[in-house]
């Protein structure tokens, strides 16, 4: 705190070595405050800084409503005396004492806490106003004056406290409390009436508490009647070092330690205050605000003026108080610490191989923390502990600082491995297997003249160069093509071997039939192993086309133990035995008849012929009619290659032959349609009956020599007795004879409508 100022008119401050401040070491003389206001008797721990110590403690407010109905006459002599003439304040404390038979005695009793501890050999003084109250007791009324129960202050410390009593009761032999510091004789209090009092002591040790309390004197049994007892109020108790001002106004007030505060933040105000002070305010020498300047703990927002000055005065004063205290004020500087904004300098990436380096910031002074930082103060930043990656980093100032925020690269230390020295043969293509740290781009290059199927990946594939095959060797390197990464290029590369190529030439035959002998094949590089599909031996190369079956099987020559030896292949024809087995379904065939085709039953695939330049299909067998001339013929079916196999089989073929027969006729003489004339080729002779439907014969006759007739009137509707046939359906048999003498059967129904 750089000022603090107090309006205390009220007491006088004396410094010396032997003397305390002169001033009530009391801070409730008057018992005007209370905690919460009293309404009933036994409330004297609602006043501020008492404490009771006996099981009947009363306190008493000015107004003494509440104790209307006490016992006897208090409230009587409260209404009537004590509320119109209370020395100063709202409020005092009452409490009494009484004599019992003269062999026991009851009490009333509280503790004050010092506000300052006593210092032993210092002289004090202790006054106080007292108003005295007699009251009946058993038969008699006395006045508690003369010789009966005294009035003192017993000085003791807290660590060596006094016990308060639970029974009020205690016999005259055997006081519960000690010897009171300093007494006074009920005998030097007025009764009726407010008087002062005033004691002088002198301490023996240091103390910070005080209780108040009777207690019997020698001549308590004197007493004419059974008992006495007196009622005692107080007010303006005041204890103080001697010749110091004594007052029951103790207003502090205390505005707090001088504070400091950042630009832009507000500020909570921690001022305190004592004595009784009820209301604060708190004002600024600026143009700052307050939340609420009446609380004790004001939030204060600095203005801009504040903010341009640097530092602001702030007072709390307290309220104005009722004589004789005056108000008490007290001040505290607020400094206003201007913001920095600190900027750090800029930082090249790096490589997590690179050296410790040191940031640097505008202004120096502050913390930097984030991931690689190793020392929070000089800003020492680890990039191998860091690690790869982009970290961010924090530089933050002290009071009243900023911070910034930046980022450093730390790129992954790059490492190549091509591979071993390898050795292909001349036929074959490579396919490196580099690998890697920290994922660079790469790109690969040759010393000779082969090509890759992609340069830029790690697992490429490299076709050797005609110089390549010649030379037998060619050097293969992998490289970083990183742009602007901190860390540094690198390379790798391995020798790549071509050895010369071995061959073999196998003898197989091509083609062989499954059910031929199983056959030795060769090579002219011998001591190889054969293997595929028919092989029974694989090192004599014996192969069974019987084991294998039809089919194009691959046989493979394997030479071991040669340097690049090329595995020799050949494909073997096993062709399957074949059925030629085939049929027509009939003798003969003859115009204008159906193509004949053969019934296959057995395989497939066969070829047909025919003798005598017959015309046939020689995949599917059907001979054409009109193209092919009449006779006999032998068809065959066969089937040529290593497995050969044929069929035959023999049809006639006949001219050309049909008849037309119609079903219906109309002999009604109008020249259309009046005969049954039937339509024919082919045919030598033939005959027809027709019978009714009663099954007789209507109509009979055979006809020879028609070989050169093409239509012949069979019935023109008259019977045989010459008469004309009715209406109606008839039945018809007919026997036609071909050129080659062979019968056609037809018979069907005919209707006849005239």
């Amino acid at each position: 705190m750089n000022l603090k100022t107090q309006f205390l008119t009220f007491f006088i401050i004396i410094f010396s070595s032997n003397q305390l401040f002169a001033q009530n070491l009391f801070s409730n003389g008057d018992f005007e405050n209370y905690t919460t206001c009293p309404t009933a008797l036994g409330q004297v721990n609602n006043v501020i800084g008492i404490e009771s110590c006996t099981v009947t403690p009363d306190y008493y407010n000015a107004s003494c409503g509440f104790l209307t109905n006490s016992p006897g006459a208090e409230g009587a002599y409260c209404s009537m005396n004590a509320q119109a003439n209370i020395p100063s304040g709202d409020g005092f404390i009452g409490f009494f004492g009484g004599m019992f038979n003269n062999t026991s005695y009851q009490f009333e009793s509280f503790i004050l806490t010092l506000d300052q501890q006593t210092i032993a050999g210092q002289s004090y003084e202790i006054d106080f106003e007292m108003f005295t109250v007699d009251r009946p007791f058993g038969p008699c009324y006395k006045k508690l004056v003369g010789n009966c129960m005294d009035f003192g202050f017993l000085f003791f410390n807290s660590s060596n406290p006094v016990t308060c009593l639970t029974n009020p009761f205690y016999p005259i032999a055997s006081p519960p409390y000690p010897a009171p510091s300093v007494a006074i004789n009920c005998s030097a209090i007025s009764v009726g009436s407010w008087g002062h009092q005033s004691m002088t002591y002198t301490a023996d040790g240091v103390y910070d508490r005080v209780l108040v309390y009777f207690y019997p004197n020698a001549n308590s049994g004197t007493a004419a009647c059974s008992g006495k007892t007196g009622h005692f109020y107080m007010d303006n108790l005041c204890i103080k070092p001697a010749g110091g001002t004594c007052s029951t106004c103790n207003y502090t007030i205390d505005a707090g330690s001088d504070q400091s505060v950042c630009q832009g933040a507000t500020v909570t105000l921690n001022g305190s205050s004592s004595g009784g002070v009820q209301s604060h305010t708190w004002t600024s020498s600026g143009d700052g605000t307050f939340d609420t300047n009446t609380q004790i703990h004001a939030v204060y927002t600095p203005g801009q003026n504040d903010i341009v000055n640097g530092s602001v005065t702030l007072t709390l004063t307290s309220d104005a108080p009722a004589t004789p205290c005056t108000q008490v004020a007290d001040e505290l500087i607020l400094t206003i610490i201007p913001n920095t904004v600190p900027v750090i300098d800029e930082i090249t990436p790096l490589c997590s191989t690179s050296p410790n380096i040191t940031l640097s910031a505008t202004p120096a002074g502050g913390t930097w923390s984030g991931t690689g930082i190793v020392n929070s103060s000089s800003g020492e930043f680890s990039p191998a502990q860091a690690g790869a990656g982009t970290w961010e980093i924090t530089y933050t100032t002290g009071t009243c600082g900023g911070s910034d925020v930046t980022q450093i690269e730390v790129h992954q230390e790059y490492t190549l491995n091509a591979g071993a020295d390898t050795s292909i043969c001349a036929n074959q293509l490579f396919t490196c297997a580099a690998t890697e740290t920290g994922n660079p781009a790469v790109s690969w290059s040759a010393s000779g003249d082969g090509s890759f199927d992609n340069p830029a990946l790690l697992n490429v594939t490299y076709t050797p160069g005609q110089n390549d095959l010649v030379n037998g060797t060619v050097l293969l390197t992998i490289s970083t093509t990183v742009s602007g990464s901190a860390c540094p290029q690198v390379s790798d590369q391995f020798t790549l071997t071509i050895d010369p190529e071995t061959t073999a030439v196998l003898t197989v035959p091509t083609e062989i039939c499954e059910t031929s002998d199983p056959v030795l094949l060769q090579s002219d590089t011998p001591g190889g192993t054969w293997t595929g599909t028919g092989i029974v031996d694989s090192q004599q190369g014996l192969f069974a086309p019987a084991i294998s079956g039809p089919g194009l099987w691959t046989i493979n020559y394997t030479l071991t133990g040669v340097s690049c030896f090329t595995q020799a292949s050949a494909v073997i024809h096993v062709d399957g035995q074949k059925n030629a087995g085939f049929h027509y379904a009939d003798e003969e065939y003859c115009l204008p008849g159906s193509n004949p085709v053969p019934v296959i039953t057995g395989d497939q695939g066969g070829v047909f012929s025919m003798d005598n330049n017959g015309n046939i299909d020689p995949s599917t067998g059907e001979v054409v009619l009109y193209n092919t001339p009449t006779g006999t013929y032998i068809i065959r079916y066969a089937f040529d290659g290593e497995c050969q196999a044929s069929a035959t089989d023999t049809i006639e073929i006949c001219g050309e032959y049909d008849v037309q027969i119609p079903n219906v006729f109309t002999p009604n003489n109008d020249l259309v349609n009046d005969v049954f004339q039937l339509q024919f080729t082919g045919v030598k002779k033939m005959s027809c009956t027709i019978l009714n439907r009663w099954g007789n014969v209507v109509f009979s006759s055979d006809f020879h020599h028609l070989e050169l007739m093409s239509e012949l009137i069979i019935w023109d509707g008259i019977t045989a007795n010459n008469k004309k046939a009715a209406d109606g359906v008839y039945f018809y048999r007919i026997v036609a004879t071909d050129l080659n003498d062979l019968p056609h059967n037809y018979e069907g129904f005919l209707t006849l409508i005239r």
